[in-house]
């Protein structure tokens, strides 16, 4: 199946000290997306399309898909698909995950005789995540993978801007494909992060293969105990490795804009 996976970023903080939060849980949070899509193959029948706004500022887990199938069941029918979610995670004593994506692509056939008339998708998905500091020493981490299949037929643009607020910081995510990278940000115990997120892509093609984009980037922020940062790095790598654009042109690169 063809999906263009559109960018995703994740972030991973574990803590050791007591903020009052959401729940019984260590972070104070908030969390505002919106998405909408179309989805399109040539067979002609209708467009497929979606819009979508998360429930309000403690709505953890925003998914959302839209897709538009021929008339053969499964494999042997095509598809045009936008798929796209913005969620927090593991907001408990240990961490906070927020993970932000978009999935934009057309997929075939694989089968002889199976549908293959072509067609067109495309998705736009914006989310801000905000969360306060619970303590001083930490640890930023990025990864990224990138991968593009005829990347001339799908393509988009993704920035990921990491702030803080209270000291008027600004992290611009930037373009290394990487498992894991360090870096530094500054950030202390009660200081106001803000996570902001702009996704956008879109594509048609005629009969044709598969047709995909995908950039996937994570970000984990890390208050380990002794020993426990070389772990979660090598788990980082291990649990999703990165995956490169074979066509190795700039088209499509997953970009990291900030704008006042």
């Amino acid at each position: 199946m063809i999906r263009q996976r559109h960018s995703a970023l994740t972030l991973i903080f574990a803590v050791a000290a007591t903020v009052p939060s959401h729940a019984e849980n260590l972070w104070q949070w908030t969390h505002q997306a919106s998405i909408e899509g179309m989805a399109n193959v040539y067979d002609g029948g209708p467009i497929e399309m979606g819009a979508r706004t998360t429930d309000g500022p403690d709505d953890a887990s925003f998914l959302f898909g839209v897709a538009d199938r021929t008339s053969q069941p499964g494999s042997l029918g095509a598809q045009a698909s936008v798929g796209g979610a913005s969620r927090i995670l593991g907001a408990d004593e240990d961490s906070l995950t927020a993970s932000v994506r978009l999935d934009v692509g057309y997929s075939p056939s694989f089968f002889p005789g199976g549908d293959n008339p072509g067609g067109e998708a495309s998705g736009s998905l914006d989310s801000v995540i905000e969360f306060v500091m619970p303590d001083d020493g930490v640890q930023w981490l990025y990864r990224m993978s990138l991968d593009t299949d005829i990347a001339d037929a799908f393509t988009g643009e993704s920035s990921f801007t990491l702030e803080n607020l209270t000291r008027s910081v600004i992290f611009k995510i930037p373009n290394d494909i990487a498992p894991a990278v360090e870096f530094d940000f500054e950030a202390f115990a009660g200081d106001h992060i803000r996570l902001t997120t702009h996704i956008s892509s879109s594509g048609s093609t005629g009969p044709s293969s598969l047709r995909r984009y995908s950039s996937d980037l994570r970000l984990d922020v890390i208050i380990p105990e002794p020993g426990t940062l070389a772990l979660l790095l090598l788990g980082s790598i291990l649990m999703r490795p990165v995956r490169r654009d074979r066509r190795a042109t700039g088209r499509g690169a997953l970009t990291a804009t900030y704008q006042r």
